[in-house]
């Protein structure tokens, strides 16, 4: 009962859920490799669960944003 009440809770909270490398990827439109790249200068936050990496789409996208330049008025 409660994984299935987990379960729900993740798929209608899609921003919030823990994506792979590859998932982010596809949604920031570029190759694995890329996230690779990032990863190791420091640029994206991550969790490293065992050999597993997964992703938080809202920390990785503030964290982005702390890059961001111009824009200002």
């Amino acid at each position: 009962m409660i994984k299935i009440e987990l379960m729900e809770f993740c798929i209608s909270d899609k921003e919030q859920r823990l994506l792979t490398k590859d998932q982010l990827a596809e949604k920031m439109c570029v190759k694995p490799r890329t996230i690779d790249n990032w990863m190791k200068v420091g640029w994206l936050p991550y969790l490293k669960i065992g050999k597993t990496v997964r992703f938080e789409f809202s920390s990785v996208m503030e964290k982005l944003k702390s890059y961001e330049l111009g824009g200002e008025r």
